[in-house]
């Protein structure tokens, strides 16, 4: 689970550096700065930080993970082109076998 974590948190760092162009977030911020000072800024940016940064980790990466068991558990078997899910029905008696 851990490694699954740190995996998680590093496509999802990925993907918002992907998303955001930092040299215009940069160059918005200096904007900014020059219109209505550094101390107004730097409140602002504590504010959204306070607002929006904390948050836990558990609920995306349990709802992640779910999602992933789920799309393998619905996937064939190449061998008995069975869905994944009833192999395991099987396996473990849950199931009568065929």
């Amino acid at each position: 689970m851990e490694q699954a974590q740190k995996d998680f948190l590093r496509e999802k760092t990925f993907e918002w550096n992907a998303a955001v162009d930092l040299i215009e977030l940069r160059q918005t911020e200096q904007k900014l700065m020059e219109h209505i000072g550094k101390e107004p800024l730097e409140a602002f940016q504590r504010m959204l930080l306070r607002r929006f940064l904390p948050c836990p980790l558990a609920p995306p990466f349990s709802q992640g993970i779910l999602i992933e068991l789920s799309k393998q558990f619905l996937t064939r078997d190449l061998e008995t082109d069975q869905e994944v899910f009833r192999l395991f029905l099987k396996t473990f008696g849950h199931e009568k076998s065929d």
